[in-house]
């Protein structure tokens, strides 16, 4: 993890309607994580965070307990908060086992779902493509992972469900680069085809339609991941570029960034 300092600006954060301002402040955060404005690595200093969006350090503080919860952020050695990087091996292993856990839930589902469950994944879906259209990100990443929560309540499997979500911690910030690709509208798409597999209770439709998303998503995340770290490499692969171009051997901070 990088603790370089880059410089950014959110913005202060509109008077009118707070109901609660930590509330905001993780919601002004995480909407710049997921739309990019903050980059993995970057450092999150609380007097600077308070300054830009008008608000005292105690919200700001909370805020940042709360993402990193989310796993959207982390703590240095240092005791300073950062967006939290993940590297290509944690992206594909995460990948990797929710094709096996999922597909299961989601053909589990397809035996057990009744009517008003099979209604509310129709209803998120159509407010997740409002989303999508309007811009939300934060809402966007927040409906997806509803949607998919619902299904893997409606296989009546506590055990499993606990396993699903352990993968689903701090999943959002892949979002990013799905957007403006169109990948949130084909994630609706898929959403919705899933959704026909369920109401015609047909589990292995279901497992399939489940295994498909969740595989087009990582296959389209890793390209434009590729393309993004071309065009703009990490702290951690440009110093893994230098090393190599040395002949050194990796440090051990640069091996465990890997």
């Amino acid at each position: 993890m990088s603790s370089a300092s880059r410089e950014f600006s959110l913005g202060p954060i509109p008077p009118g309607g707070i109901a609660s301002v930590g509330d905001v402040v993780v919601r002004t955060v995480r909407d710049a994580i997921l739309r990019g404005r903050l980059k993995a690595g970057d450092r999150l200093q609380q007097d600077k965070l308070a300054q830009q969006l008008h608000v005292s350090r105690q919200p700001v503080r909370e805020a940042l307990r709360r993402l990193q919860s989310e796993g959207l952020v982390v703590q240095l050695p240092q005791r300073w908060m950062a967006v939290r990087e993940f590297s290509a091996h944690e992206i594909l292993e995460n990948s990797r086992i929710r094709l096996i856990l999922e597909p299961e839930a989601a053909r589990i589902a397809a035996e057990r779902i009744v009517p008003e469950e099979i209604e509310a994944l129709k209803s998120i879906n159509r407010t997740m493509a409002q989303m999508i259209s309007a811009g939300h990100l934060s809402k966007v990443a927040a409906l997806n992972a509803e949607f998919h929560h619902r299904i893997y309540e409606a296989a009546r499997m506590p055990t499993l469900t606990r396993l699903i979500e352990q993968l689903w911690v701090g999943r959002a910030i892949l979002t990013p680069p799905f957007i403006p690709g169109g990948r949130g509208r084909r994630t609706v798409d898929e959403h919705a085809a899933l959704v026909r597999a369920l109401e015609r209770r047909n589990p292995p439709g279901a497992a399939k339609a489940m295994r498909d998303h969740i595989a087009r998503a990582a296959n389209e995340y890793a390209r434009q991941q590729a393309a993004i770290d071309t065009r703009h490499p990490t702290p951690a692969a440009k110093r893994a570029a230098r090393v190599r171009g040395t002949g050194r051997a990796p440090t051990r901070a640069a091996r465990r960034e890997r």
